[in-house]
């Protein structure tokens, strides 16, 4: 049996705001008689600098990320030792733990983690295609729920009112639950403005998801959900794989 635990590292322009960048996963991965370290970064580090217009010195970033990945994979210290020094700008978020009975398991974990978690952050042909991220956020949603299905066609109270979530899925208590994926472009709030009137009129419970570089949109969209008094919840793409 492995146990692999892992954090994601953050850059926040300023400590005592929300908005942040994922800028790299930290895996720990434990087993009987093995112990390996493991660090993933963005691939495109010219994210973190257009992050923060005060952050200009790219030469330096690279030098802490390289120097950081070094030490922490070249030393047998847990994670949870390791994480604690980071207390400023760059900070580790909680530590999350999942447990399998291979080594390939673990690396098929580590591998789609953080590509699902860096999404925006690396280059394209190393991105997680979206069925490949629905999958990966599906065996999550399933140790939730008692019954999940993807990407079907659901009828409002009026036949001519459909729409397609990209999740359906039902607790312990069968309340259905809808999630939909938004990405961040010019047709954002258009499109999550009709979900939530979709959500309204059939009083259903609507799970938005949104990307990691949406703080402004959030912000919009709440302003609309608590008018309305809609029965949605918005969702980082990272708060969906969180035990």
């Amino acid at each position: 049996m492995f146990k692999v635990n892992y954090s994601v590292l953050s850059y926040y322009p300023d400590i005592y705001l929300r908005s942040n960048l994922a800028i790299g996963v930290a895996f720990e991965v434990v087993g009987e008689n093995y112990h390996k370290n493991e660090v993933k970064f963005i691939t495109q580090r010219k994210k973190i600098v257009s992050f923060d217009d005060e952050l200009e010195d790219l030469e330096f970033i690279n030098m802490f990320l390289d120097g950081l990945k070094f030490e922490f994979e070249h030393t047998h210290q847990s994670l949870q030792n390791y994480i604690k020094r980071f207390v400023n700008n760059f900070y580790f978020e909680d530590i999350e733990h999942r447990k399998f009975s291979s080594i390939n398991e673990v690396d098929d974990f580590i591998n789609k983690t953080y590509k699902y978690i860096l999404h925006l952050g690396l280059n394209k042909k190393e991105r997680l295609n979206v069925n490949e991220k629905r999958k990966y956020v599906m065996t999550y949603l399933e140790g939730r729920y008692t019954d999940i299905t993807s990407k079907h066609v659901v009828s409002g109270k009026n036949s001519l009112d459909k729409f397609t979530p990209d999740f359906v899925a039902k607790d312990i208590e069968n309340k259905e639950f809808l999630f939909k994926f938004l990405n961040k472009n010019n047709t954002t709030i258009h499109n999550a403005r009709s979900y939530i009137l979709y959500s309204i009129m059939n009083e259903t419970n609507l799970i938005l998801i949104l990307e990691d570089d949406m703080v402004e949109e959030e912000k919009l969209l709440k302003e609309f959900i608590n008018k309305f008094e809609a029965k949605v919840q918005l969702k980082n793409e990272q708060d969906l794989i969180k035990n």
